[in-house]
């Protein structure tokens, strides 16, 4: 309780750390319909590059040779694994890129907000405003989509670990890495969640 005691002057911050991430959840799953995962995926690889820069103008964050080769790396590395041709997107039209294009920076709105709000309320205080928004946004949506219930016992269980591990963990850890590393350094390090995905 003592997390969600929010300064008003904090409160634009934490609803756009919530804007962003529903509307990155939106556009994400909008853009793997439209331009299908591998594409997505590499897409999404970019978000490093635009926290890295927006750091670096926001909070003077250095912009090493190390933080650029990582990026490199990262974006190369998912378009190879991906076999995706980015000079060959025949596959993809003006509106599955425009989509496609919001993704890293969707993705890297959120995390900016939230380098500028985790050392203030912890990632639960953070959280717990942004996932609100989050499920705000997308509960208009819900209706048109097929829900899986009733649940039996199996999907329940991964229901509860997605929950748990993968979204309140994930995003957790994150934040807390976020109020010790840079944020540039901190969203190449999260990019390791392609390579996971992989194995």
């Amino acid at each position: 309780p003592q997390s969600l005691r929010i300064d008003r002057k904090d409160l634009p911050w934490l609803l756009g750390m919530g804007f962003f991430l529903g509307s990155f959840h939106i556009l994400y799953n909008q853009s793997v319909v439209l331009n299908g995962a591998a594409v997505t995926s590499v897409l999404q690889a970019a978000m490093p590059g635009v926290v890295t820069l927006a750091a670096f103008y926001l909070w003077k964050e250095k912009l090493t040779q190390e933080k650029i080769g990582s990026m490199i790396i990262i974006f190369t590395g998912t378009a190879m694994a991906s076999q995706v041709n980015l000079f060959s997107l025949e596959q993809t039209d003006t509106k599955g890129l425009l989509v496609g294009f919001a993704v890293p920076f969707l993705y890297a709105g959120w995390s900016l907000c939230g380098k500028n709000m985790v050392s203030k309320y912890g990632a639960t205080g953070c959280l717990t405003i942004a996932f609100g928004v989050a499920s705000m946004m997308l509960l208009p949506l819900q209706p048109f989509t097929r829900q899986p219930l009733p649940l039996n016992p199996t999907s329940a269980l991964a229901f509860c670990g997605l929950i748990a591990i993968s979204t309140f963990g994930g995003f957790s850890l994150y934040l807390l890495g976020m109020k010790h590393l840079q944020a540039g350094i901190a969203s190449i390090l999260v990019m390791s969640e392609i390579f996971f995905t992989l194995i």
